[in-house]
């Protein structure tokens, strides 16, 4: 949903998700910053190392075009 431009729609699927592994945090993230919202990923990224979820590759390259 991220991806097509409904990222409110995906931030609801989100955060119901019984548990959300890096993919998930990768997927909300990359999503968020391909529609403009770069200080909203940037804060999503926080959020993800404040909740134990270790970022990776694909989570940096996201971050670097946040920025």
């Amino acid at each position: 949903y991220a991806k097509c431009g409904s990222i409110d729609y995906a931030w609801q699927v989100f955060t119901k998700m019984p548990k959300q592994n890096v993919v998930a945090w990768n997927a909300i993230i990359a999503g968020t910053v391909r529609h403009g919202h770069c200080e909203d990923a940037l804060n999503i990224f926080w959020n993800m190392q404040g909740n134990g979820v270790k970022p990776d590759e694909i989570t940096f390259v996201s971050i670097l075009k946040a920025c």
